[in-house]
């Protein structure tokens, strides 16, 4: 369908509970805005957005980042604020393209 081709995508503020799976079928995304929701957590199908330069999730009840994000190899931005992560994956060290961390 036409949302495989999507390239940006701003689903903040709709108080989401979670991401649907089908979400790692939006293999051109390169912009994902999830903040402001309520997700605690991430599919593990995010993973196959490889595309993604910019990814944000600040602003929901993460416990932690999923070490797949290390894996991004265009993943310049990453937005995580504003959640309760009291730990990051030493995976995310491998983000080779990763400018920002927030």
């Amino acid at each position: 369908g036409t949302a495989s081709l999507l390239t940006s995508l701003n689903i903040s503020r709709n108080q989401l509970l979670s991401l649907p799976a089908s979400i790692g079928g939006l293999l051109r995304l390169t912009e994902l805005d999830a903040s402001a929701n309520r997700l605690s957590d991430t599919p593990p199908s995010l993973a196959a957005c490889r595309s993604l330069t910019l990814l944000r999730l600040d602003s929901n009840r993460l416990s932690e980042l999923p070490p797949s994000l290390g894996a991004m190899p265009l993943l310049r931005t990453l937005c995580a604020s504003q959640n309760l992560i009291a730990h990051i994956h030493p995976s995310l060290g491998a983000a080779a393209s990763l400018a920002s961390l927030d």
